[in-house]
């Protein structure tokens, strides 16, 4: 799995569309959260079946956060990866 790393929102409360690379299967999903949030929680997301860049809106405060890729089926952390809302 890969996600651009160090990536950033132009504006906060915006969609960012990320590209990735990833096993893509029925139920995966990527999210955005707080670096310090535990690995089986999970913040805003989109299933990955929504398309490639996936349209996962972004955090309506300005910090660092991870973009987090995720199993469906077993909600295991695939690839995590920064992410800066301005």
């Amino acid at each position: 799995m890969h996600l651009p790393g160090s990536r950033r929102a132009e504006r906060y409360g915006i969609r960012a569309d990320l590209p990735r690379q990833g096993p893509d299967h029925r139920g995966d999903y990527l999210t955005v959260v707080p670096p310090d949030t535990p690995a089986d929680d999970y913040g805003d997301y989109v299933h990955t079946s929504a398309g490639n860049p996936a349209p996962l809106p972004a955090p309506a405060e300005p910090g660092r956060y991870e973009v987090r890729y995720l199993t469906g089926q077993s909600g295991r952390l695939l690839a995590a990866e920064t992410v800066i809302v301005e």
